[in-house]
Formats: C-alpha cells, sequence, structure tokens
C-alpha cells in the first residue's frame, strides 16, 4: 500500500462542517517504523513532553514531519486489527481551527466506525481500561509490535485501577520503539497526563464494560457497548 493510499471509515467525516472530502483521510502506518514518528507521536497526542530527549532526535527534523502529519488536507489514520475482525482506527484529525485526535472502532461486518475516545478541547473519553490495553496491545499482529500497539492505544485510557508495575511495562513499551533514555519518565508523563479526562471507574454488567466516567463514550446505556467489548476483549471486572 502507498504511504498516501486513501482510508474509508464508514461514516466518520459525515459530521463536519465545513464538509471534510472523503480522500482526506490517507494510511500513514509507513511512519510507524521511522525514527521520528514515536517522539512526535508520545510529545503530542501523549503529552509526554520528555519524549524528544528520550529518543535523542532533533527538534527541527520533529518540526519537519510534524508538518505533514497535522496537514489539514491529509488526516493521518493508524489502523489496528482487534478481536473478531474489527479494527481501532486512530485518526489525527486535522479540521481547521479542531484538532484532535479521534479513536474508533470499525464493526468487522463493514458498518460506520463508532468513536470511543476523543482528544480534544471538547474531549470524550476514556475510552479503554488498563486490562483491555493490555489485552489488545498483546493481540497477533503481523505488523506492529505489541509495545508499538499499547502505545499508539494508550493515549484512550483512563483507568482508577491502573496498577504501579504499569509504568514499567510503558517503560518497556518506549524502549522497544527506539527511545534511549527516560523510558521511565515518558511512562509516567504518559500515564499521568491530565491534559483531557480523569480516570475513572470501569464495570462489568452481563458480560459487557462500562465506564463511570463522566465523559465518556463507553457508558452504561451506550447502545453499541457490546461492540466495544468484544474487541477489546473485556469480558471480565467489578459488577
Amino acid at each position: 500500500m502507498s504511504e498516501t493510499a486513501l482510508v474509508r471509515i464508514l461514516g466518520y467525516v459525515d459530521g463536519f462542517q465545513p464538509t471534510v472530502a472523503e480522500d482526506t483521510l490517507v494510511h500513514r502506518m509507513d511512519l510507524l517504523g521511522g525514527p521520528l514518528f514515536w517522539p512526535l507521536f508520545l510529545s503530542t497526542v501523549g503529552g509526554a513532553s520528555c519524549a524528544i530527549e528520550a529518543f535523542d532526535v532533533d527538534p527541527a527534523d520533529l518540526s519537519a514531519l510534524g508538518e505533514e502529519l497535522f496537514d489539514e488536507s491529509q488526516w493521518p489514520v493508524f489502523t489496528l486489527a482487534v478481536r473478531d475482525g474489527h479494527r481501532v482506527h486512530v485518526v489525527l484529525c486535522n479540521f481547521p481551527g479542531e484538532e484532535c485526535t479521534d479513536y474508533l472502532v470499525g464493526p468487522a461486518d463493514g458498518g460506520a466506525a463508532v468513536r470511543f475516545a476523543e482528544l480534544s478541547g471538547h474531549f470524550r473519553g476514556p475510552g479503554l481500561s488498563w486490562p483491555e490495553l493490555v489485552t489488545t496491545s498483546q493481540q497477533p499482529d503481523a505488523d506492529l509490535s505489541a509495545g508499538a500497539r499499547m502505545l499508539l492505544l494508550l493515549p484512550a485510557l483512563g483507568d482508577t485501577a491502573t496498577p504501579p508495575a504499569a509504568r514499567e511495562l510503558i517503560a518497556a513499551a518506549v524502549t522497544s520503539v527506539g527511545a534511549t533514555c527516560a523510558q521511565r519518565a515518558v511512562a509516567e508523563e504518559l500515564l499521568d497526563s491530565s491534559r483531557f479526562w480523569s480516570p475513572a471507574d470501569w464495570h462489568t454488567t452481563d458480560g459487557v464494560s462500562w465506564c463511570g466516567g463522566p465523559h465518556t463514550y463507553r457508558t452504561r446505556n451506550n447502545p453499541v457497548l457490546g461492540l466495544f467489548s468484544t474487541a477489546f476483549g473485556s469480558a471480565s471486572g467489578s459488577p
């Protein structure tokens, strides 16, 4: 697939005003193997300012990639396969004046994608519990390591039950994608970022996981709640 292959996420661009062209979404998984992607992604989307130091990169080089990633005419999409044929789309939504990062599940049946987190001024989340993040990051993937999957999904996390050991696991993930120092500091910033929602309690009722946070999409009465639990393998938790 070429670097700028188009991506169609059913229903995603329909609600934008002014209208967003269908050819705005572009597949950019090719960027994840480069030396600059992770320090830029973790320092911007992830909120870990020390990521630039951890990867020992030149900020001027990051600026050039930033112009590409945050180009209003092309919105990069990173797609992960999850359970039962569903997919997660991470979209750098470069809508003029309202830039955000959207996390969506694309159903296996080809139906309209459903947001589960939004990092923006009108933020919605959290979208993942800690067990869901770990389980989903460890699913088999021919293209991405478990560490890369974890770091792409991590900004959607928010869980009061995240264990202390999470910092070591995330630090290992940061090391796995190229960081050479300060990995623990990056992990702490990623976990402790308070730019958007606060950590929330997660529950399971009738085998379906839901979130008690005031800003989450994954409320107990969300009609597609089962889709998220299936995609993320979350059939356990507190009632």
